[in-house]
């Protein structure tokens, strides 16, 4: 039996707590504390699980502002069960400015990125992580570069188990509003990569609380610590002692111009990624709307070098199947070529990255280097972002 002491501090609302019950529960009971006031409240722990506890203040209108602080991991271990799982809470807080602005921080742990702690880990650990979406919000969330299992999901009443083993594996799953997961994976090569929301405006610049200088273009810097904020974090992945670098051989060349055509629509000038398709290059003023498709096969080795023919200089951003990117100078053009590389097996789906490389040049040329698992399309190249770190939160009780 658990004997929980809430006090309340606050001098002018009354909180009113939910989640402290025996699990599952079948109801989501509240607590109210009056202001200054303490309440003793009294539960068995339950089913082991993951879950989770919350408190409001006061009564909040969620529509016009969010307020999740008061939100917290509640995990009930199997006795003698392992503990070296990390936890990782997600909250929000945001208040309307006026009537157009909506300043708001997203945050992992109580913290946005790049201010989120840092994962590191070494090739074939085994990675068991819980998180729990404490936001009135959905986030989706992904990890580059490889699969994950899910082996749970639940909620501040229950905890629905999948059998050993029994889990889906995927490399992006959507949280619903107080959900709960728990999630294991396992690097199968060195690197350095990102886990976070895959809702664009959960991770730019405008999810952190202080907005960026006017002008400033955070959005488009080199700089990881600036062009994101947010529900991001950062893994690296050391090699290890008995890691070899696969031998990469025959890659497939591929060679992708960033073409300029006339009207299209509405806009004034069409652009698009065009795909070289036999010996000859696409015509300069050929665009495809959308942009050609790229259609890589499982663990064939592919080399994609990318041909800015704009007028200016142009940074590529992109999705592509787990990337791995190393900067190397390219010596005509003067542009800088991102070496895309992936030694190796990635996820057979698409695999959004977080990472940006310097701007090619008019004229020049990018070459991306990678092989691929991939069975569907995904679109092409270029990003890139460099992490470490390590820490774990926990609220935990043994069953």
């Amino acid at each position: 039996m658990i004997a929980l002491t809430v006090r309340n501090a606050l001098a002018d609302s009354t909180i009113f707590v939910h989640g402290f019950a025996t699990k599952p529960a079948a109801t989501n009971d509240s607590v109210a504390v009056p202001p200054g006031e303490t309440r003793t409240i009294h539960f068995a722990a339950g089913r082991p699980g993951t879950y989770l506890y919350y408190a409001t203040a006061g009564t909040v209108n969620y529509d016009l502002r969010e307020r999740e602080q008061l939100t917290g991991a509640l995990v009930v271990d199997e006795v003698g069960a392992g503990t070296d799982d990390r936890i990782f809470v997600l909250n929000i807080w945001g208040e309307p400015k006026d009537s157009v602005t909506y300043p708001n921080a997203l945050a992992i742990n109580g913290k946005t990125w790049p201010y989120t702690e840092r994962i590191m880990a070494t090739v074939g650990d085994s990675l068991h992580w819980r998180v729990i979406n404490g936001t009135t919000r959905n986030h989706p969330m992904h990890l580059h570069g490889f699969y994950f299992r899910v082996d749970s999901h639940g909620t501040f009443l229950r905890d629905s188990v999948y059998p050993p083993g029994a889990g889906p594996l995927v490399v992006t799953e959507d949280m619903s509003v107080a959900e709960t997961m728990r999630m294991a994976w396992q690097p199968n090569r060195p690197g350095n990569w990102l886990f976070h929301c895959h809702i664009t405006f959960h991770v730019i610049p405008d999810a952190r609380l202080v907005p960026s200088a006017a002008g400033a273009h955070d959005g488009h810097a080199v700089d990881a610590r600036r062009h994101m904020a947010g529900l991001v974090l950062g893994i690296s992945v050391r090699p290890g002692q008995a890691w070899v670098e696969p031998v990469r051989t025959a890659p497939r060349q591929m060679h992708l111009f960033v073409n300029e055509g006339p009207r299209h629509g509405r806009a004034p000038r069409a652009l698009a990624f065009v795909l070289q398709q036999g010996g000859a290059p696409p015509a300069v003023d050929s665009v495809e709307i959308p942009s050609s498709v790229l259609l890589l096969t499982r663990d064939e080795p592919t080399d994609i070098t990318v041909v800015n023919r704009l007028p200016k200089r142009r940074r590529f951003t992109g999705t592509g199947s787990s990337w791995r990117a190393i900067q190397t100078a390219l010596r005509d053009g003067g542009g800088v070529a991102a070496r895309l590389t992936l030694p190796g097996r990635a996820p057979s789906c698409i695999t959004p990255i977080s990472m940006t490389s310097s701007s090619s040049r008019p004229g020049s040329t990018e070459r991306s280097w990678c092989s691929s698992r991939a069975t569907r399309s995904i679109r092409a190249p270029i990003t890139c972002s460099w992490f470490v770190g390590t820490g774990r939160p926990t609220r935990r009780i043994s069953s």
